[in-house]
């Protein structure tokens, strides 16, 4: 199989293995080279309730940044 993507800068990510947060932002911004669309239809939905479930995980780790940050200054 061969692509013709001329000039483009691809990014090609193991879905399996990635985090959440990077699993919804393809599924909102990517686009589909490969595959089903029936499939990246099904996985945008999985990515979106996967990132439901930890996004409090996500706020949490920020706001301990956030507080850590300002403490410095």
């Amino acid at each position: 199989m061969k692509l013709k993507v001329p000039n483009a800068i691809i990014d090609l990510v193991n879905l399996t293995k990635a985090k959440p947060i990077l699993k919804v932002e393809i599924a909102k911004k990517g686009n589909l080279l490969y595959g089903s669309k029936e499939k990246f239809e099904k996985f945008s939905i999985y990515a979106a309730g996967i990132y439901a479930d930890t996004k409090f995980l996500y706020n949490d780790r920020r706001n301990t940044l956030e507080k850590k940050i300002e403490a410095r200054y």
